[in-house]
C-alpha cells in the first residue's frame, strides 16, 4: 500500500498551539464516499524509536518527522523534526506535557468515554486543566467516529474512520486506516482558518 506524507506536528492534536497563519483553503480529500460497514481498530501500540513522515499540503508539502521518544505510564512521548516534543495518552487526548513548542506547560486531563475500539458512534469527552508558559487555561475537548468512508489519496483508495475532535473553534479531523498508526490524513482549523493539512508519506 503507498501512503503519502502527512506532517505530524501535533498531528496528535496536543495542547499545544499551532502559530503559523494559512490563508490557503483547506483541501479535502480527492473522492470520500461513506460506506456502511467497516471492521473497528484496536487502540494503536506504539514502539520506542519508530519514526512517521508527513507532508503538509498548505506548505508547500513541507515534509515534516515525528519520532517516537519513549513510552511510559505518562503517556507516548514524541519529538517532531521541529524540536516540539510532548506526551499524550494516545492520538487523539491532548498532551499532558511539553516543550519548545511554542513554550512549555503541562496539563491535567480527566477522560469521560471512549473511542477505542475506533467504531462509528463511539465518543470521548477531555476535561483539560493545563498551564502554557506560566499561563493557565482550561478547556474541554470532545472526540466522536463521526463515519466509515472511503477516500482516494492520489491513486489509491483506502477505507478509514472518521474522527473529529473539537475544542471552543479548534477542529481536528483525523482519517484512520487499520494499516497506518498514524492518520492518512488530518486537518486542523482554528477559529474558521485552515491551519494544517497534513498527508502521511510513510
Amino acid at each position: 500500500m503507498r501512503v503519502k506524507h502527512l506532517s505530524t506536528m501535533l498531528i496528535i492534536g496536543s495542547t499545544v498551539l499551532l502559530t503559523a497563519c494559512q490563508t490557503t483553503q483547506l483541501k479535502e480529500p480527492e473522492s470520500s464516499t461513506v460506506i456502511e460497514a467497516l471492521s473497528p481498530i484496536d487502540k494503536l501500540v506504539f514502539t520506542a524509536g519508530e519514526s512517521f513522515t508527513f507532508k503538509d499540503l498548505l506548505k508547500s508539502e513541507e515534509l515534516v518527522t515525528t519520532k517516537v521518544l519513549d513510552i511510559s505510564d505518562s503517556g507516548i512521548r514524541f519529538l517532531e523534526s521541529g524540536g516540539c516534543e510532548y506526551t499524550v495518552a494516545d492520538l487523539f487526548s491532548p498532551a499532558t506535557a511539553w516543550k519548545n513548542c511554542g513554550g512549555s506547560g503541562s496539563a491535567k486531563v480527566v477522560s469521560e468515554g471512549n473511542l477505542w475500539p475506533l467504531q462509528v458512534g463511539n465518543s470521548v469527552s477531555y476535561k483539560i486543566n493545563g498551564i502554557h508558559n506560566g499561563q493557565s487555561w482550561s478547556g474541554t475537548r470532545v472526540c466522536s467516529v463521526e463515519s466509515a468512508q472511503n477516500i482516494q489519496v492520489d491513486t489509491e483508495s483506502y477505507d478509514t474512520f472518521k474522527v473529529l475532535c473539537k475544542r471552543d473553534r479548534r477542529v481536528r479531523t483525523f482519517y484512520m486506516t487499520a494499516s497506518q498508526k498514524q492518520p492518512l490524513i488530518f486537518q486542523y482549523s482554528k477559529n474558521g482558518q485552515d491551519k494544517t493539512h497534513q498527508q502521511l508519506v510513510y
